[in-house]
């Protein structure tokens, strides 16, 4: 079979491309407007490159301090220091997150007034359960601090909440437990952990 040189196109030629010219970007250092002459440039001129350079060693290096007190001041810590920091986190998550939406587990009002993370089983008296979650409910502070903990409406709050068997168990939860400092670090790295997602929600 013969084809005619019509049945044919040919293809235009395609334009060669062009390379992109400078972009307009703004100076990281003084904030004017240039035009950026290669990849990854910042700056605007050698001065302001050297700036620039200061200010950012200047950053690195209080930042590195800034690191280097923390760690001292972490070394320094007690026990009771940890012990502290690490019911704080707890009783903030309870109060912030896991009970939120709940009302005072004694007296039951729901107000605009202030919350404390009250202790079922004191920590005074069971050390042992400072850090169990079931031992720990939202609690108003009238309940909390005027009414000492307010343990009979409590207890009364607690069973409606997890029930009668889960309160009876902690009631008789004698486990000792022996916290060291890893460990209360571990328990403030969890709890502030689950705070900080809280906020990022």
């Amino acid at each position: 079979m013969t084809l005619n040189r019509s049945e044919f196109k040919r293809q235009p030629a395609k334009e060669p491309k062009t390379k992109p010219g400078p972009r307009q970007r703004k100076c990281s250092n003084c904030g004017s407007q240039f035009l950026q002459q290669r990849m990854g440039q910042q700056v605007c001129s050698t001065a302001c490159a050297q700036s620039y350079g200061r200010r950012i060693s200047e950053q690195q290096q209080r930042k590195k301090e800034r690191q280097e007190r923390a760690e001292t001041k972490a070394k320094l810590k007690t026990r009771a220091d940890w012990l502290r920091e690490a019911q704080a986190a707890i009783n903030s998550w309870v109060r912030l997150v896991r009970d939120v939406d709940k009302s005072c587990i004694s007296c039951g009002r729901q107000h605009e007034g202030k919350y404390d993370c009250g202790h079922y089983l004191s920590r005074g008296a069971h050390p042992n359960l400072a850090f169990v979650e079931n031992n720990l409910a939202k609690q108003c502070v009238p309940c909390n601090q005027y009414l000492s903990g307010n343990q009979i409406r409590f207890r009364q709050g607690l069973i409606a909440r997890i029930g009668l068997e889960a309160v009876e168990a902690l009631e008789s939860d004698n486990e000792p437990r022996k916290y060291s400092i890893s460990d209360l670090q571990a328990i403030k790295a969890d709890y502030s952990a689950r705070l900080r997602e809280l906020k990022g929600k």
